[in-house]
């Protein structure tokens, strides 16, 4: 009986102990799933604050300017807005100032201008030369009539007074009156200052010497004057501070005459900054 008894109580303390190991063994198992499952946790939630913050971002991004702003007409108009004022800020030849006097007086004459502006730029084009040289030669030398000669304001098809003009005509049609008066322009330009110019020539200093050569070129270079000295082309216009005379000098047949009208470089600035508006 008692080898029988000290038997069980063996193998019942052999299953006690295999017991009390399993259970040991079970909860470290569990243990160790449930610091599995926190860690998880833990990470999905890095995860998604992470993903909230991605996407806190994009919508501040997309909410100050991207491209599915919820307003897309307010930043199209703020471009446009910034793209108008850039363009108010480009001024031609804004180096140089009108002054109120011509002013006054070109705003005055553009509507002749512009009624003539036509034929001026069909002239241009078979001649290859800038409309806009055409509209100051003829508002020098006869004050934009489409009645006159842009040779020196004489009557359409009558003598010219210096021998220019077809064979010493002024043409008596308009249209070849203004190209006539353009292809002289060009070609004395080239004989007294060696300046070329085209319909595309926005150089005032070139534009300027083929005023000049036009009027009285050959005289001012004898002097040792330039178009600056020259009120038919700078009258009306100062820069830097400095107004430009509108006096004839000695050199010149009206010498000590003041010409109180805009020279044709002040229109040519007038024209350019019209059309830029």
């Amino acid at each position: 009986m008692a080898s029988i008894t000290e038997k069980s109580n063996s193998e019942i303390n052999y299953s006690y102990l295999r017991s009390a190991e399993a259970s040991c063994a079970r909860r470290a198992n569990q243990e160790a799933k449930k610091k599995d499952r926190n860690k998880l946790l833990g990470s999905a939630a890095v995860l998604l604050a992470t993903g909230a913050l991605l996407v806190g971002v994009a919508s501040k991004s997309l909410a100050e300017g991207g491209s599915t702003n919820k307003n897309p007409e307010k930043i199209v108009h703020v471009h446009k807005s910034k793209q108008e004022k850039q363009k108010k800020i480009e001024i031609p030849y804004a180096s140089y100032e009108l002054s109120k006097s011509a002013e006054k007086q070109l705003k005055a004459q553009l509507p002749k201008i512009e009624e003539l502006r036509p034929l001026y730029e069909q002239a241009a084009e078979k001649t290859n030369m800038p409309w806009y040289l055409l509209a100051a030669i003829h508002y020098e030398e006869a004050n934009s009539s489409s009645k006159l000669s842009v040779f020196a304001g004489e009557t359409l098809g009558s003598a010219n007074p210096d021998v220019q003009g077809v064979d010493g005509y002024a043409p008596a049609d308009q249209l070849q009156n203004y190209i006539a008066a353009l292809k002289h322009a060009r070609a004395m330009g080239e004989w007294v200052y060696g300046t070329k110019i085209n319909k595309d020539t926005k150089d005032l200093s070139k534009i300027g010497e083929c005023l000049l050569a036009y009027n009285r070129g050959t005289i001012y270079k004898s002097a040792g004057l330039s178009p600056e000295d020259s009120p038919y082309v700078y009258s009306g216009l100062s820069k830097d501070g400095k107004d430009y005379s509108c006096i004839f000098p000695d050199a010149d047949p009206l010498a000590g005459r003041v010409d109180n009208r805009p020279g044709g470089l002040a229109m040519v600035i007038y024209l350019a900054r019209e059309e830029s508006k």
